[in-house]
């Protein structure tokens, strides 16, 4: 760096043990430390060859000893000589951390998710959190497939989490692999050999949701049906047509029922397969009922709140007024869970030898069928379905 104006700046004074201040023949370099205690280095500097003029201030305490500063400053010196602007040349290498690459990334996929798909907005939140930290300041480009496959074995949930980690992961290794042309390690195709097919691996690992006793259904609807609270009306709804999933419960809207015909579609950008339908019966009728009396205007959401951004009951607060009710699982669990209740509607109806694909239809899934059944199937049996959902409120009313 050359000689000092005032050579007494040693790592004791840089470190702040002594007050200090001091600049070097190089024109621009100049440390400062203030009566607060604090230090920084100004660095002015301008370079006509190429048009550069560099000015700014820089924090001494990003540097760990007084030979690190300037060792930087002289790096900055030959940046300059070369015409790079040294300052964008830092912030570049600061970029090549897999953490930089993942935090410029998260905000880009959030804005293409819905405002209101929060749970998706937080799933996404999540897989980036596990992933910076296990690489954190890594270098992006010394990723490797095993430590990705590492990373996916350790924090594997359900096979859709698990593939949309996978997706997450390459889509934030891209940015260094697609301008270099590179292999990226979380491709499907590589971490099948490292690690096999995750969404097989992630349902082995899964554990099925706590399913209730089929004779503990009607004591706890009727516990339910007997609280006030959206919440509970929310859960008296799903509890009687069971194939909505919590998720198409709670972004039910008014627009999507027919109090008349007794019906309310679920659309499929609100349930796993298409739109999804169901027979509305009396008692759900009633429940809508409570929500709004007739003689209130129905639009939007039917389980509306300001108290959330997506305009609609949290399923959180759901969730905690089914745990705080539910009897103990099938199982032996102390809790049940609310997609466990679709278990618990289907095995009622196995034994009360209802139609199987039926049952299946009508808790929001597809049903599995031979060839000879499907041109039936396609239809939604929404007949056969209906006598299924009256069967079943006399089933949860009476016992």
């Amino acid at each position: 760096m050359g000689a000092t104006s005032r050579p007494n700046l040693t790592d004791r004074a840089f470190q702040g043990n002594v007050p200090g201040s001091w600049s070097t023949r190089i024109s621009g370099l100049t440390f400062e430390r203030h009566l607060s205690g604090q230090a920084n280095f100004r660095y002015q500097k301008q370079r006509k060859k190429f048009g550069l003029t560099i000015n700014t201030e820089l924090a001494a305490s990003r540097w760990h000893s007084l030979g690190d500063a300037l060792a930087f400053f002289d790096q900055c010196n030959q940046d300059i000589s070369n015409g790079i602007d040294p300052f964008k040349m830092d912030a570049r290498r600061r970029m090549d951390t897999f953490r930089a690459n993942a935090e410029a990334w998260l905000p880009v996929k959030l804005a293409e998710l819905k405002p209101s798909a929060l749970k998706s907005h937080n799933n996404y939140k999540r897989y980036v959190r596990y992933m910076v930290k296990e690489f954190g300041e890594k270098p992006i480009s010394d990723i490797n497939q095993h430590d990705v496959g590492t990373l996916l074995k350790k924090y594997l949930g359900t096979p859709t989490q698990a593939d949309r980690m996978r997706g997450a992961l390459e889509a934030i290794l891209d940015r260094y692999h697609v301008p270099n042309n590179t292999r990226n390690p979380a491709e499907a195709k590589v971490q099948k050999l490292f690690v096999g097919n995750l969404r097989k691996l992630a349902k082995k690992k899964s554990r099925n949701y706590a399913a209730m006793k089929v004779e503990d259904a009607p004591r706890f609807y009727r516990t339910i049906r007997d609280e006030t609270g959206l919440a509970y009306r929310v859960l008296e709804l799903y509890c009687l047509t069971l194939g909505s999933r919590l998720t198409g419960a709670l972004n039910a809207d008014w627009s999507h029922v027919d109090l008349n015909k007794q019906t309310w579609l679920v659309p499929k950008e609100n349930h796993k397969i298409a739109n999804w339908r169901t027979h509305l019966c009396a008692s759900a009728i009633d429940s809508l009922h409570r929500v709004a009396s007739p003689d209130t205007p129905r639009r939007g959401f039917i389980y509306a709140t300001q108290s959330s951004l997506s305009g609609h009951l949290s399923d959180t607060r759901v969730r905690s007024v089914w745990k705080r009710h539910s009897p103990s699982g099938m199982d032996g669990e102390a809790t049940t869970d609310i997609m466990g209740f679709r278990a618990t509607f289907y095995s009622w109806g196995i034994d009360e030898g209802l139609n199987t694909d039926h049952l299946t239809q009508q808790r929001g899934a597809k049903p599995n069928v031979d060839e000879a059944s499907l041109t039936y199937i396609r239809t939604d049996a929404y007949e056969a379905r209906k006598r299924i959902i009256t069967k079943w409120e006399d089933f949860l009313l009476n016992g």
